[in-house]
């Protein structure tokens, strides 16, 4: 039996407009997008057909992909669902694991990764639906997994979130992770206090939009010989 495959990542809106720089925006949509491609390479890895986003011409995906996702497969969906899923979570563990190593190597340990381990683990929402496929009629199959996800995110689960102290000053809504902010900013260079303005304390969220790029190859530019540079906005 074939199944038509609906995943959706977030949070996207709340994670996005959370910004106060045009890079926060710019890194924001490119880390959604790295983990919906998790999902896809997972899913064609188990032999799925992408539905959409539709690949490039060359069979890759395009830089910019949503975060939603669509394939067909004849794959027991508890299984497959579980192998994008996790495809999905590792590469997120990658990212944030990669700004933790990197805060970790110029500040030392400290309270903060704590902090930085408890607010990353419960960031991420993945849900997902599979419903059978029509082949005779593609819309009212896709309309059955609209209908099917938009009941699933009605029955989100919300777990008890602790955040005491001062608030993270890009999203308000994490505490801000408990270091030296000063101290950081000349441990990565950032003496004019460009990347980690002068006043602003951050969660965990917010720090990996601002650091990322440094430390996950993924996140940088590439100019024409393929050589990795961040990239920085007016």
């Amino acid at each position: 039996m074939t199944y038509l495959y609906l995943f959706q990542i977030g949070p996207v809106q709340a994670y996005i407009t959370a910004a106060r720089r045009t890079q926060d925006l710019y890194v924001g949509s490119r880390l959604l997008s790295l983990l919906s491609s998790a999902g896809i390479e997972a899913a064609s890895a188990n032999e799925a057909e992408l539905i959409f986003p539709v690949k490039l011409e060359d069979g890759t995906l395009p830089r910019s992909v949503p975060h939603r996702f669509v394939f067909l497969s004849d794959s027991d969906p508890d299984v497959l669902a579980l192998r994008v899923s996790e495809a999905v979570h590792q590469r997120w563990a990658d990212i944030h694991n990669a700004v933790r190593y990197y805060v970790t190597d110029r500040i030392g340990d400290g309270p903060w990764q704590a902090q930085f381990d408890r607010q990353v683990a419960s960031w991420l929402e993945l849900f997902w639906v599979a419903v059978r496929y029509d082949a005779e009629d593609h819309g009212a199959s896709y309309s059955e997994a609209s209908r099917a996800m938009a009941m699933r995110r009605q029955a989100r689960p919300f777990a008890p979130v602790d955040e005491p102290g001062p608030k993270c000053s890009l999203t308000g809504a994490q505490s801000a992770l408990s270091l030296n902010w000063d101290h950081l900013a000349r441990q990565i260079g950032d003496t004019n206090r460009i990347v980690l303005r002068q006043n602003e304390e951050l969660g965990s969220i917010a720090l990996i939009k601002r650091l990322a790029q440094f430390c996950y190859p993924a996140l940088r530019e590439e100019d024409e010989q393929g050589n990795g540079y961040l990239l920085r906005f007016p």
